[in-house]
């Protein structure tokens, strides 16, 4: 059990590894501009960012990369089961429940199995018909920022040699650098035994973010091998007035994953950008262009589901010339300003996979939360060239360097706030290092042993 405690000698004592931990996810050029999936925390965007920062450390280690196993997304997130023992219980997964209910444990409090045990993460696997050789836990929390972050990758333990870089919102970058950091969890998530994983995160309600990530050896869960299907797609071909705005429309489908993020552009310039938190695997979408200058224009939809597949579609409109007006700017200048409208991202609880083998009778559906914040579909700012190229209008130098400057200077001011005022956190697992509040723990069980580790 994590335990967190002041620590005043050790703080100073940690200067050092503060430092290097800025060092390991501040690009060399400073922090990216914050951009609209970077706004605050998105739980569907979180779970698919940690896969995929794991698959990235795998890479650049030359690791082969864990396969996406959509049913162990769904139970690591927080697909619901009564407890066996005690019905007034229901079990939201494993990041959800911990997040509602305050703890960070591989046990499941006010739950016993049926030898009269504690409950935890391996029983929840079996009491949804999961079966598996070998399997693996890593969860941790913390209340990080959201905000754009570059992430080293394939560094060793110590954080030295690293290979390689990802852009990751900052909660996620730390949670993966404590995972490499910590032996236990490192094992786990590098192993050459497992061959599937699936990650899910949640928000608590004081601010702390959960990670929870099952690892398994020939597993029997639905593996998503695509990304998701983009269909209805409004204004294709389609001929529009010189200086008009046209809001183009379309619907985002999942077979087996929820949707996580995505964006539009025009010629290549994002207009829109979004993450989704509590949607499920369907969701319109919608995107509304700035004036346009006179000529044929590609318009694309880009989405990527939780389990980190991501799929685009394009297509042609025009826009005509408009005798007595005065040109338009081009699609390669800033975009307007927020949409007239946006994704909507109904609330749903996690859905069991559509297809693969059957996993027993479901539980009752608990309905996720409605989406946190004014603008579940995240905003229309443009991500700065983190995923496509930046417009050319999209700021100067000097604003571009306010904004480095500005993201710096906060980050430096949480490390102050680290060493000389914060609550220093002790990592359960692996080397003693300090953090602004972040924990983890590891577990490991094969079918082949006689008990489980704890």
């Amino acid at each position: 059990m994590a335990v967190r405690r002041r620590l005043p000698r050790a703080i100073l004592a940690a200067v050092p590894l503060l430092l290097a931990l800025a060092a390991l996810l501040l690009p060399a050029g400073g922090i990216p501009a914050r951009a609209a999936a970077y706004d605050r925390f998105y739980a569907n965007f979180a779970g698919e960012e940690l896969m995929r920062a794991m698959n990235a450390d795998r890479a650049s280690l030359g690791l082969a990369p864990l396969a996406t196993d959509s049913t162990l997304e769904g139970i690591a997130r927080d697909r619901a089961l009564v407890c066996p023992s005690n019905a007034s219980l229901t079990i939201r997964g494993r990041a959800r429940d911990m997040a509602d209910r305050g703890y960070l444990s591989h046990t499941i409090p006010d739950c016993t199995n049926s030898s009269g045990g504690a409950y935890d993460s391996f029983d929840l696997l079996k009491a949804f018909g999961y079966t598996y050789a070998a399997v693996g836990e890593d969860i941790g929390d913390n209340n990080y920022p959201s905000g754009a972050v570059a992430y080293a990758t394939g560094c060793s333990l110590s954080g030295s040699g690293c290979s390689g870089s990802t852009t990751l919102p900052q909660t996620v970058a730390i949670a993966e650098r404590a995972f490499m950091s910590s032996s236990g969890h490192r094992a786990n998530l590098l192993s050459a035994t497992y061959g599937r994983f699936g990650c899910g995160a949640w928000a608590s309600a004081s601010g702390y973010h959960y990670f929870a990530c099952y690892f398994v050896q020939s597993g029997n869960g639905a593996l998503d091998g695509t990304g998701p299907a983009i269909g209805q797609k409004s204004g294709v071909g389609g001929v529009f007035a010189a200086g008009s705005s046209p809001t183009f429309t379309a619907s985002a489908d999942d077979a087996h994953s929820l949707l996580s993020d995505g964006w539009a552009a025009i010629d290549g310039v994002h207009i829109r950008n979004w993450a989704w938190d509590h949607a499920g695997s369907t969701s319109s979408m919608s995107a509304t262009a700035p004036a346009l200058k006179p000529g044929t224009h590609t318009f694309t939809w880009w989405v990527r589901d939780a389990s980190t597949r991501a799929t685009s579609a394009s297509f042609t409109f025009s826009v005509g010339a408009s005798a007595g007006t005065t040109q338009k700017p081009t699609a390669t200048a800033r975009p307007s300003s927020k949409p007239t409208s946006k994704p909507t991202a109904p609330p749903r609880a996690s859905p069991a996979a559509t297809s693969g083998p059957s996993f027993g009778a479901t539980p009752s559906a608990v309905p996720a939360p409605s989406p946190q914040g004014p603008d579940a579909g995240g905003s229309a700012a443009p991500f700065a060239g983190l995923i496509g190229p930046r417009a050319s209008g999209d700021a100067s130098a000097a604003a571009a360097a306010a904004r480095n400057g500005e993201a710096a200077a906060s980050l430096l001011a949480i490390l102050v706030a680290m060493i000389f005022g914060g609550a220093a956190v002790l990592l359960t697992v692996g080397p003693g290092r300090l953090g602004r509040a972040a924990r983890t723990a590891v577990s490991r069980w094969s079918s082949g042993d006689r008990r489980k580790p704890r």
